[in-house]
């Protein structure tokens, strides 16, 4: 039943709800390479990530969905890396631009707006990554495909798919507390982890195929997501409190910058 108001516009039915409903999913969460939610590592964590990974003046820091542009950020900053940021959000990287202009590193780093699963990955000598298990499948092959030997590929809280990768991982790092405290807070070491692969001389078999898996795998995987958006959601609310290249390849690379 609807009813006239008293500027003689259609009201809502009686009894229904006056709250404004849901906002519609942005645009590009229907992109079949959807890789999932948008959250910024936590700055601690960048940092924790990048010291692991040893950057340096030498290196090109890939960050594949790179939201505010932080990795990329940091690793000029801190490091004297040359670094490229991948973000499907417009206004994400519009705010990394001016962040990196902000701190000066505009130079050393290129920010643009692209889904990650199509990024041209040449140059790169370590790729930092922090998506929920299902974005970790898809983009797995095309890590191993792609990269050239020797290449660092980081991941953070989750790792790449264990049948896939756990032969090449070389280190894993877990860190109490997701943010510098005045005071301990809760231990978050069982699941705030970083995770350190090294991409083989010999590529597998199993990269050359641009499937996600066997059934089983991808149903186990489906499994998992639900577990993990909680604790990508969880850090993501928690922190808001708050010399020679890997793989050989030359630092003045012209692919990038000109």
């Amino acid at each position: 039943l609807f009813t006239l108001g008293q500027s003689g516009a259609m009201a809502p039915p009686i009894g229904a709800s006056s709250r404004p409903s849901a906002p519609s999913p942005p645009t590009f969460a229907s992109d079949p390479d959807y890789l999932g939610p948008i959250s910024a590592t936590p700055q601690k964590m960048v940092e924790e990530m990048l010291c692991m990974a040893n950057v340096g003046t030498t290196d090109v820091v890939f960050d594949l969905g790179c939201n505010d542009g932080r990795v990329c950020i940091t690793a000029a900053r801190a490091h004297g890396a040359r670094a490229v940021g991948v973000e499907i959000d417009a206004g994400a990287v519009v705010k990394a631009k001016r962040l990196a202009k902000e701190a000066g590193v505009e130079h050393l780093v290129r920010l643009e707006r692209g889904n990650a699963v199509r990024a041209r990955l040449a140059g790169a000598t370590v790729v930092c990554v922090y998506l929920l298990p299902t974005g970790n499948r898809k983009i797995s092959r095309k890590l191993m495909r792609e990269l050239p030997a020797g290449t660092v590929v980081m991941t953070y809280v989750f790792r790449l798919p264990a049948e896939e990768w756990d032969a090449h991982l070389e280190d894993t790092r877990a860190v109490a507390s997701t943010r510098d405290r005045a005071t301990p807070g809760l231990d978050a070491s069982s699941y705030n982890k970083i995770f350190m692969y090294r991409v083989p001389k010999v590529k597998p078999a199993w990269c050359q195929s641009s499937g996600g898996g066997g059934a089983g795998v991808r149903l186990l995987a489906a499994a998992v997501a639900a577990a993990g958006c909680f604790l990508f959601l969880a850090i993501k609310h928690n922190s808001e409190g708050a010399g020679k290249s890997k793989n050989g390849a030359s630092a003045n690379n012209k692919l990038f910058w000109g």
